[in-house]
């Protein structure tokens, strides 16, 4: 269940966020980088082969193609997560390298 959904895309910026209710394992994967900020609740995070627990306010980032999955320790887990899609990247990198940082 969501409780907020928002997107925007504008040039090379797309990015999605949602805060959700997290509850039961469901193991995915995306083309887009994950960034996941625990709100409220325990978390059990699968990725990468690895398997950790997540209190309020950790967070993670997550590659594109990356599986993971989370599972709430408790009820009314919450979190907020933002997807950023590979153009956004890319073109950060052309804008630093014209900078020469």
């Amino acid at each position: 269940m969501d409780y907020f959904y928002y997107t925007y895309k504008h040039n090379h910026i797309d990015f999605s966020s949602h805060i959700y209710k997290v509850s039961t394992y469901h193991y995915n994967w995306h083309g887009e980088t994950e960034i996941l900020i625990l709100l409220k609740g325990r978390i059990e995070m699968s990725c990468n082969s690895e398997v950790f627990t997540m209190e309020p306010l950790d967070s993670i980032i997550i590659s594109p193609q990356v599986g993971h999955a989370t599972l709430a320790l408790e009820q009314d887990t919450t979190a907020l997560v933002i997807h950023v899609g590979k153009d956004f990247f890319n073109n950060l990198i052309r804008t630093l390298e014209c900078i020469n940082l």
